[in-house]
């Protein structure tokens, strides 16, 4: 074998290897991310709790991340956007994500609180959607799908969820360190990683003068509508989860498992997505994801069996997940490389944000009024009569102007 037909193999084996460290790193940011979020969010309302916080209060401090998520949050994506620095972002806002979480278990009063809420989600609620992007960039020309990365931040979400409860029952301080160490290791996971250089191309600046109209396009339109209005009706359901089962003689443990099932819910859209998209256009699997979200808010008003909860959870773990993931790809592969950052933001405002906020506020004045049963009932009518009207949308005027831009093309 001469030098000449060595080196082509040298040069494929480092680029696989490489590929393999870049997966490797990204299964272990998602990882992280996840483990941050379950070492924090499942415990900080009962931090609240135990510093004299009465139910309004909660309510107030609750809404900061969503509130964040819609005014701050696009900021940093622009920034990241216009400088094509996503990761030199995201190594500032970790940071100060780790600092400021670190801060919680110093204050005693509202004020105090709340300040601190405002500062740490102005950064957290961020780290999300730059990674997406980031990601997104990361993985075209590998031959990897974005599911063999995110699976790790479903992997660490459970295992971190199983192994923190009774540490943190023990020290609820313990949730602030084990949270601020996990952001310490991501940042420092960040120093491995590097933004793909952007490849300017005349049909990209020629577009770019209308880019900002890009997200306003009827097909990016629909699938935010429906990530919406999932959204509405998932917080309002997982909000109201907890207090339902206890009202129904179920104990905390009991919330636990349902939380779990929820989890692993998650698992078979992570191993067969990509056969379903290969098979299936994005917009049915959004509509029927949405329907089956549905019908998982109907199923525990009717009978507050564990079973039914069951089957209702995992419903909603895989249900969810197909409307995150294919809300996530479909915006990554709709918008130019230079607005990705932007298109993921939308999408959190439109969850973490208009969805959260409307879900929490509006269920709960439906639960004051009619109680949880008839809320979820409600809920459940409202998502359903959407996707039936959506499903009309699609068939009469997307897939119609879809079909025409195939057959010019």
């Amino acid at each position: 074998m001469t030098k000449r037909n060595r080196i082509p193999r040298m040069q494929i084996k480092i680029s696989h290897d490489g590929e393999r460290t870049i997966i490797l790193r990204l299964l272990c940011f998602y990882g992280l991310i996840y483990i941050a979020e379950a070492f924090f969010l499942p415990y900080i309302t009962t931090y609240y709790s135990s510093q004299g916080m009465t139910p309004l209060k909660i309510g107030i401090l609750s809404s900061i991340g969503p509130i964040c998520a819609i005014l701050v949050q696009p900021f940093w994506a622009a920034r990241s956007d216009r400088s094509g620095k996503g990761i030199l972002i995201l190594r500032i806002v970790i940071p100060a994500t780790m600092i400021s979480v670190m801060l919680f278990p110093l204050s005693n009063n509202f004020s105090a609180l709340l300040l601190i809420n405002t500062v740490f989600f102005s950064f957290q609620t961020c780290i999300v959607p730059l990674g997406i992007a980031m990601t997104v960039s990361s993985l075209e020309n590998t031959g990897y799908s974005f599911s063999s990365v995110r699976i790790g931040g479903t992997l660490g979400y459970a295992i971190a969820a199983a192994a923190s409860g009774s540490l943190i029952q023990s020290d609820h301080r313990w949730s602030f360190v084990l949270t601020g160490a996990a952001y310490l290791l991501l940042f420092l996971l960040t120093l491995t990683l590097h933004d793909k250089p952007r490849v300017i191309t005349k049909t990209a600046v020629s577009r770019q003068q209308s880019a900002r109209h890009l997200l306003f396009k009827p097909r990016i339109l629909f699938v935010l509508v429906l990530a919406c209005a999932t959204q509405i009706v998932g917080s309002c359901y997982s909000s109201f989860l907890g207090p339902y089962m206890m009202e129904s003689e179920f104990h905390e443990a009991d919330i636990g498992r349902a939380m779990m099932i929820s989890a692993l819910g998650e698992l078979p859209v992570f191993l067969l997505m990509d056969r379903i998209r290969k098979q299936t256009s994005t917009f049915i699997v959004l509509l029927i994801a949405s329907g089956i979200l549905g019908i998982r808010t109907l199923l525990p008003s009717v009978t507050a069996d564990f079973g039914v909860i069951a089957v209702a959870q995992f419903l909603g773990g895989v249900a969810y997940m197909l409307v995150y993931y294919n809300c996530v790809i479909f915006l990554g592969s709709e918008t130019l490389e230079h607005l990705r950052s932007r298109a993921q933001s939308a999408l959190v405002v439109v969850q973490v944000g208009i969805g959260s906020i409307v879900g929490n506020i509006g269920g709960g004045f439906l639960v004051g009024k009619k109680g949880i049963a008839l809320t979820y009932q409600i809920f459940s009518g409202a998502l359903l009569v959407l996707v039936m009207g959506m499903a009309i949308i699609y068939i009469f005027l997307i897939r119609k102007r879809t079909d025409q831009e195939t057959d010019r093309n």
